[in-house]
């Protein structure tokens, strides 16, 4: 089975990136399973409970819906390594995260965790929603 891991910020319009890149691949739904990542700077409490951000919650329904199988991990701490991580615990195929506009110019630069995981991450790192 094909394994693509999907860190998921708070941000639903880049979640709605990576659902659009996802739902573009010609990949094999039956044959492809999606890890949708959440990272906490804070670990949450044990007494304390945790909502999942809209974001979140908005990827695994929408690409259930779109046939894959889904699953969903938490993360705690720094959110690059956390991801780069999991993706190896996972022995994940590939990781399709989302990227953004930062500079007030409009040129591309990627964010801090997006550089991270594209440096450090042992599989294919696929960046999408950057357009200028």
């Amino acid at each position: 089975m094909y394994h693509i891991l999907v860190p998921v910020d708070e941000h639903v319009d880049r979640t709605w990136m990576e659902i659009d890149y996802l739902n573009s691949l010609p990949a094999d739904r039956d044959a492809t399973q999606i890890t949708v990542a959440h990272a906490y700077e804070n670990e949450p409490r044990d007494d304390q409970p945790v909502e999942r951000p809209e974001a979140v919650r908005i990827a695994i329904q929408e690409l259930e819906a779109d046939g894959f199988a889904v699953q969903h991990r938490e993360i705690s701490g720094p959110p690059s390594d956390g991801i780069v991580s999991l993706a190896a615990d996972l022995e994940a195929d590939a990781i399709v995260m989302a990227g953004r506009k930062r500079a007030p110019t409009a040129k591309v630069v990627f964010g801090s965790v997006t550089q991270s995981v594209i440096l450090n991450s042992t599989c294919p790192v696929t960046v999408v929603g950057i357009s200028e």
